[in-house]
């Protein structure tokens, strides 16, 4: 499993959302090492995030259903996890800007994005089962500024 904590907040309203990324890996032992078999991911866009204003820590709860995907797009498949994670932020903070706008039968979108990002270790349980080993994670804030006309 890896995963990413995310603080959101848009158009500067102060509200900050909490939001959990989550991908899903099967692993297998074989007779030449393991086998790592994608499942699919998971999204709760509405997590219960607090992390720290210098992203040197965090904790997140969520519950994620798992969605698959092929040629055709993505759908949930109904199974639901139970997530909660601690973090701790490792190496540099790093910062980043992202601008898109875009025009449709005269309907007009600007939106800008910033926020800063740190690569994290963490300790977590699925359904309650703490996973063996400190992983691989995230921990992000992100502003979002968007108008329309």
């Amino acid at each position: 499993m890896s995963f990413s904590a995310v603080a959101f907040s848009e158009d500067r309203t102060g509200v900050v959302e909490g939001r959990v990324f989550a991908d899903f890996f099967e692993l297998t032992v074989a007779p030449d090492g393991f086998d790592v078999a994608f499942l699919g991911f998971g999204i709760d866009e509405s997590a219960t995030v607090d992390i720290d204003d210098r992203l040197t820590g965090g904790k997140a709860a969520a519950t994620l259903e798992l969605l698959t995907c092929d040629d055709l797009g993505c759908a949930p498949t109904g199974e639901m996890f139970d997530f909660a994670a601690t973090f701790t932020g490792t190496g540099d903070i790093e910062r980043f800007r992202q601008h898109s706008q875009f025009s449709v039968d005269g309907a007009h979108e600007n939106t800008v994005a910033h926020g800063r990002l740190r690569a994290a270790t963490a300790s977590a349980t699925v359904d309650g089962d703490a996973l063996d080993e400190s992983v691989s994670a995230s921990l992000r804030t992100i502003d979002v500024n968007s108008n329309a006309n």
